[in-house]
């Protein structure tokens, strides 16, 4: 559980600040580095400015379409396998 209340009106950035205190020791550290590249490099850039209490459904949705129609560094279409490790 998060050590802190998250408060609804904080942005994702701060959120997943909480997040890694919270969760990062408990976790090996490659899965930890999987996931802090997923959202430093996937998730933060799309929806990290936004408060918490102003993402939508709809913003989510967006962003997943997003990441199907995103190029990795080969130029072509990121994985299913990826973009399953990437919406969790």
């Amino acid at each position: 559980m998060l050590q802190k209340k998250a408060d609804i009106d904080m942005t994702l950035d701060s959120f997943c600040e909480m997040y890694e205190a919270d969760v990062r020791l408990r976790l090996k550290e490659n899965t930890w580095l999987t996931k802090e590249s997923i959202i430093q490099t996937k998730i933060l850039p799309y929806l990290g400015k936004r408060k918490l209490s102003e993402i939508t459904a709809k913003d989510i949705i967006d962003w997943q379409n997003e990441m199907r129609n995103t190029k990795g560094k080969t130029g072509k279409l990121i994985s299913p396998t990826y973009l399953k490790t990437i919406h969790g």
